[in-house]
């Protein structure tokens, strides 16, 4: 009997590793043909697999993607000497599981720590991009990324395919966890992902457009992101960042094919990759200062602002990493500069040609797109500045004139709460031009005090032609509402006009006496 139940135990095992590694070789090569290098889902299947199974399906999952990178490479032996087509497809899967077991040793299993998402995605994703090149080098494959721009270009492929797989296992794994569910979460998540259809449809639409259009099309899909993100917390992060990852991703034509590249597409999945991780992570944050103050006794809508305010608190930490996004990008642009040498020198003025233009593209439609997500300049120059600059790009408006009219001096007031002034500029601009007003005016005081710690008055006002309520509409006002809320301000809105008044916090008090020394003069458009 004893005997009969190990055997039967060991038909168990061998079934359940035979299944797993069937049916992961399966969703490889399904996942492998809607692919590209810069949207490589297979990677998400990897980190999947060897981040959620247990250790003791490996082996099965190490053979199955062993038997699917060999179907696809079986037809390269005419091209690439056969040490690297078998020998790539063998050794590539349990170099990149060294890395996760790393991960799970020293970090711990994924899903512990939440805002920990990205840093398991990351890592692995550098580890297996020099994983794959190294395994290149070594048995005379492709070379072709080697360069900087080429490893960064299958990083971010992989670092996306990871978020657009990860994600979702963990939203289905904490979907009976302590962390609380917030209300009508299903509902805003289809609202938000009619809108990022929506978006996704017109840029599709726009294959003839200039590219600068395309690409604010895309970017304005993490809008509803970022309202999900303040309303429900992490959930609301991770179903954002997937949705809007998705439709990024089946944009771009011809998938599976070697060497394909959309420009466009790149621009804004960059802009994804930085602000889906500052979403995770600020997210993560909400989440778990709301469940301890729903622990603690403390009202919904007390919870909620304690939340927020910790989420602006934490500007300054986003800062600092959208800086470290764009040194990275201004290293990448000197790293293409040499490149761009060494071709000359050695004969290749076209190919040098073609790469710095396309490389100077990238770089400008990035900084311009940059600036409107996250603006790196608010602190030095103020918000005035930011709002004049970012009208004059034309990503503030949505094709509708804009026309700012600024009074008093926003450095005296605390950077917290000119980015919150900044952001409902923009959630007001989006609100009237739903509702088809192509002429907008942005007006906005600032009220100081030494009394008291100030705050400003934002009042923007457009002729409305359409009087249905869209769903950007509704996600902009509903994170406007939650802006205002979280800085003790007030609002109205109506067809024609969104008054807002914010107000500074008591903890800003200091940075009120630091910046009124640091202009000069009003900043009246």
């Amino acid at each position: 009997m004893l005997f009969g139940r190990k055997d039967a135990a060991n038909r168990v095992r061998i079934f359940e590793s035979l299944a797993v590694a069937v049916g992961y070789a399966m969703l490889f090569i399904f996942a492998w043909r809607l692919s590209q290098d810069q949207w490589y889902l297979p990677a998400g299947l990897r980190a999947a697999s060897l981040l959620f199974l247990p250790m003791r399906l490996w082996p099965a999952v190490i053979i199955g993607d062993a038997a699917a990178v060999l179907s696809n490479r079986i037809g390269m032996l005419h091209k690439y000497p056969a040490e690297w087509v078998f020998g790539s497809s063998v050794l590539l899967m349990p170099s990149i599981s060294a890395g996760a077991w790393a991960l799970r040793q020293y970090v711990g299993p994924i899903g512990e720590k939440l805002h920990l998402t990205p840093l398991y995605a990351a890592a692995l994703a550098i580890w297996m991009g020099l994983s794959n090149s190294t395994v290149n080098v070594v048995l005379n494959g492709p070379a072709g990324d080697i360069t900087p721009s080429s490893f960064l270009k299958f990083a971010l492929g992989y670092y996306l395919g990871m978020l657009l797989i990860l994600l979702p296992c963990l939203l289905w794994r904490q979907r009976q966890t302590s962390l609380l569910v917030p209300q009508n979460f299903a509902r805003d998540c289809m609202l938000a992902g009619s809108v990022i259809a929506a978006l996704h449809l017109i840029a599709v639409l726009c294959t003839d457009a200039a590219s600068d259009q395309r690409v604010s099309f895309l970017l304005l899909m993490l809008l509803p992101a970022v309202a999900l993100t303040f309303t429900h917390g992490w959930r609301g992060a991770a179903a954002g960042v997937v949705m809007v990852n998705l439709a990024i991703g089946f944009i771009m034509p011809n998938p599976n094919t070697a060497g394909a590249h959309d420009a466009v597409a790149y621009v804004a999945q960059q802009a994804l990759a930085l602000t889906g991780t500052m979403l995770i992570v600020l997210g993560s944050v909400i989440s778990s200062h709301y469940e301890s103050a729903r622990l603690l006794g403390i009202a919904e809508r007390e919870a909620l602002s304690i939340a927020r305010n910790n989420v602006f608190a934490n500007e300054r930490i986003l800062r600092s990493k959208a800086v470290d996004i764009a040194q990275a990008q201004a290293h990448i642009n000197f790293t293409r500069h040499e490149l761009t040498q060494w071709l000359r020198t050695h004969g290749h003025s076209r190919a040098a040609l073609e790469l710095n233009s396309s490389g100077l593209a990238h770089s400008k439609l990035f900084n311009s797109h940059l600036a409107a997500l996250y603006p790196l300049g608010i602190e030095d120059l103020g918000l005035y500045a930011i709002l004049q600059t970012t009208v004059g790009s034309g990503f503030l408006g949505n094709g509708a004139q804009v026309k700012l009219k600024l009074r008093g001096y926003p450095r005296r007031l605390s950077l917290n709460l000119q980015l919150a002034a900044y952001r409902s500029v923009a959630d007001a601009v989006t609100i009237l031009t739903s509702n088809g007003a192509e002429e907008i005016v942005v007006r906005a005081r600032c009220v100081t005090s030494r009394k008291s710690n100030g705050g400003i008055v934002l009042s923007v006002s457009g002729a409305s032609t359409s009087g249905i309520e869209t769903e950007a509409a509704r996600l902009a006002s509903l994170d406007l509402r939650a802006r205002a809320f979280a800085l003790g301000g007030n609002l109205s809105i109506t067809t024609s006009r969104v008054r807002v008044y914010l107000a500074a916090a008591p903890a800003d008090a200091d940075y009120l006496a630091a910046g009124e020394n640091s202009q000069t003069g009003p900043a009246t458009v």
